[in-house]
């Protein structure tokens, strides 16, 4: 189970009070009628150089819970019934991002957010081809790539043998030894994951991946300061990632630092967009932490939403339940 999941988290990469409404913020005008405690938001989102941003994640949280939408071409967004009173606004888009408190009044508001830091538009992706990755040989991307392919199929001898087969035609491949990394770390060998991350980062020091899952070692082994600082270099390489921002949110909440762990792993969810319903139970934890409550029941919420069946699910239904009874007591 440890090892699917960890394939789940990274393996994508490897390839080339009470909660009224949950929901994210696709309402449509004939849904619901506003009513006295109900406001609207319109707003643009723009690059740091005044251009529209187009398909950034924009949040809005109060007392309530919290609702998500996306721009549009324009940079344009809207939210239809929000709750009265003080929210906060955020539009992330991989390192950039920008915040605002408002005070909504029943009616219609209008905002503009700029993002500060690097483009919204997606320029410094992380897809560019290092000079290390040139040298790598046909053969060895071929084993690599049937590597993975074998490893999708949860055929861990056969991915094994084909990562070998790459590595023997060409040593410093720094992808197949990030993928042999996952491997490890999923099968709980966090020791010799670390060591060929790091061993494929000494040979392309560009491969964001192998930060990524470098950090993600450390933090099982319970080194989390090192985790951080490994995973704010590599996202400078990938900062479009939400892995390493779960990793993160993750290393800050071990750490106790609840509030530096919610904006990490509220950006991780903006970039992941559904693909990884964990993070709303480690968001949970860390609203938790800071006895935000009612957050952190509208998280477990999303998780359900997402995967309404199994363990974890189970755990998240009961932990609502307990929340739900302790608000009511309040």
């Amino acid at each position: 189970m440890k090892l699917i999941f960890f394939l789940l988290l990274f393996l994508p990469m490897l390839r080339a009070q009470d909660i009224t409404d949950i929901s994210p913020g696709h309402n449509s005008p004939g849904n619901r009628r506003m009513n006295m405690h109900e406001s609207s938001l319109q707003g643009q989102v723009l690059t740091h150089d005044g251009s529209p941003a187009a398909d950034v994640a924009v949040r809005v949280s109060g007392t309530t819970g919290t609702e998500q939408t996306i721009t549009n071409s324009q940079g344009q967004f809207q939210f239809l019934t929000l709750s009265t009173g003080i929210q906060e606004v955020e539009a992330a888009s991989g390192i950039s991002s920008a915040r605002q408190t408002i005070m909504l009044n029943q009616g219609s508001s209008d905002i503009t957010l700029r993002l500060e830091g690097a483009s919204a538009s997606g320029n410094n992706s992380g897809n560019s081809i290092s000079v290390q990755q040139l040298k790598v040989p046909d053969k060895a991307r071929e084993k690599y790539e049937k590597a993975v392919g074998e490893e999708e199929k949860q055929h861990t001898e056969k991915a094994l043998k084909k990562i070998e087969e790459a590595l023997a035609a060409f040593p410093c491949y720094a992808d197949a030894l990030t993928l042999k990394s996952v491997m490890d770390l999923g099968a709980g060998r966090a020791k010799p994951a670390a060591d060929e991350a790091q061993r494929a980062i000494h040979c392309d020091a560009s491969a964001a991946k192998a930060y990524f899952v470098l950090g993600a070692a450390f933090n099982a082994q319970g080194q989390h300061e090192n985790a951080i600082r490994t995973l704010n270099e590599g996202i400078r390489f990938q900062p479009n990632a939400w892995q390493p921002y779960y990793e993160l949110g993750k290393s800050f909440l071990a750490l106790h630092r609840a509030a530096e762990a919610i904006p990490q792993l509220n950006r991780a969810a903006a970039l992941a967009n559904n693909s990884f319903p964990l993070i709303h139970t480690t968001l949970a934890s860390a609203l938790l932490q800071i006895k935000d409550y009612i957050g952190a029941r509208a998280q477990l919420l999303l998780f359900l939403k997402a995967a309404p069946e199994g363990p974890e699910a189970d755990r998240a239904k009961t932990l609502v339940s307990q929340l739900e009874a302790r608000l009511h007591a309040n």
